[in-house]
Order: structure tokens, then C-alpha cells, then sequence
């Protein structure tokens, strides 16, 4: 059993975050959480920081993703291949179903964050029509069932969403500051994950449902 933090910022890829790539881990190990995944906006920079690190990644899970905004809200993306994250990022790609559609050619996977969370770019929150909203939550292969700055309704509304579309749900503390690391994770039931298994994981449990 492992226990991974699934949406993690760090100051290094995110202009919003406070925290480091570095300090972000300290405190998760301190936490006795195995791993994070880094999703910092449209960027790897916080990735790239310490992932040649080996003493701090010292019994230690790094799984390098992103979080992208689309005009439709944002989407959590992890890619087998690190390289690849700079074939989304080059140029910016507006519309959700080109975006997951992209990314599965790269044979990952993408998932709504917060979808419910006031204030932010929440997927279910924004003008999208029913028929789109519906496609969309079929297309992508997991959603973000607890978010560490979600309060607890909105959060519930994920869940619902998740059930309903029988998608994997991941949870994370989208961490800006010291205090949000390590706030929420998932339990994998698993000896080991890594770049590439995790999207397996992922995509068995989505295949699993269907």
C-alpha cells in the first residue's frame, strides 16, 4: 500500500506556489507519505529541479505531471514519456476534448481537477453545455474526487460526478504553501509506483468500472 499526494505545486513550476520542489518532499516524507506527483501549470520546472536528487528521493515516489487550463476549466495530465510534456505546452490548446485527445496519442492520462471548486477554473462551473460536459467526462480517464483546497460539498459533487461516469477518482492537496502538502492523497494498493504503471493503474480500475 502506498500513499501518494496526486496534485502538488511547487515554486519553481508555478508562479503561485510558495513552496519548493525540494521542501515539498522533506515535508511528505516527514508526513510518511511514499510520493507526490508535481502538476505544477503547464510547466515541468519543479520536476526537473530534484529529479536527479537521489538522496532526497531517497525512498521516495516522484511522478512528473502537469496542470493545464483549458477555456473549460482545469485538467490534471500525467505522460509516460517527460519528454512529451513540451508537445502541450508549446502552444496553448483551448478546447478539453483536443487536449485529452492529445494526450492519449501520447498514450496518457488526463484527468478534471477541482471540479466543483468555487472560485477557480472548475470544469463544472463554467458555461459548458450539458452534451459537451457529458463528453468530456467520458473521454477523460479519471477526476479528482478530493482537492485540499475543496471544501467538503464540493468535493462530495466530485465524487458523485466520479461514480456516475465510473472513473478513477484521484485526490491531492493542490499545495501552495507549507501547510496544503500531504493535505489529501490516494491510496494505491500497490508495492510499487512509477511514471509509467501509474497510468496502468489508472486505466485498469476506469476499465474495470466500465
Amino acid at each position: 500500500m502506498l500513499l501518494i499526494d496526486m496534485h502538488v505545486h511547487t515554486k519553481e513550476g508555478s508562479i503561485c506556489s510558495k513552496v519548493s520542489a525540494e521542501n515539498t518532499i522533506k515535508i511528505l516524507k516527514q508526513k510518511n507519505i511514499n510520493g507526490c506527483i508535481f502538476t505544477d501549470h503547464e510547466s515541468i520546472r519543479g520536476y526537473l529541479t530534484v529529479f536527479k536528487d537521489k538522496e532526497l528521493l531517497k525512498d521516495f515516489i516522484l511522478i512528473c505531471g502537469i496542470e493545464y487550463t483549458t477555456d473549460y476549466g482545469d485538467f490534471l495530465i500525467i505522460l509516460p514519456n517527460i519528454s512529451d510534456y513540451s508537445k502541450l505546452t508549446q502552444t496553448y490548446i483551448g478546447e478539453p476534448e483536443i487536449l485529452i485527445d492529445k494526450v492519449h496519442r501520447l498514450d496518457g492520462v488526463v484527468g478534471i481537477a477541482h471540479p466543483f471548486r468555487d472560485g477557480y477554473s472548475s470544469f463544472a462551473l463554467t458555461d459548458i453545455q450539458y452534451e459537451r460536459y457529458n463528453n468530456i467526462c467520458n473521454m477523460v480517464d479519471f477526476i479528482e474526487v478530493k482537492n485540499g483546497s475543496a471544501s467538503d460539498d464540493e468535493n462530495f459533487n466530485a465524487c458523485l460526478i466520479a461514480n456516475e461516469y465510473f472513473k478513477f477518482g484521484s485526490c491531492g492537496s493542490d499545495s501552495h504553501i507549507d501547510s496544503y502538502v500531504g493535505k489529501c492523497f490516494r491510496i494505491f494498493h500497490s508495492d510499487e509506483i512509477n511514471q509509467t504503471n501509474i497510468i496502468k493503474y489508472i486505466l485498469d480500475y476506469k476499465n474495470e468500472k466500465i
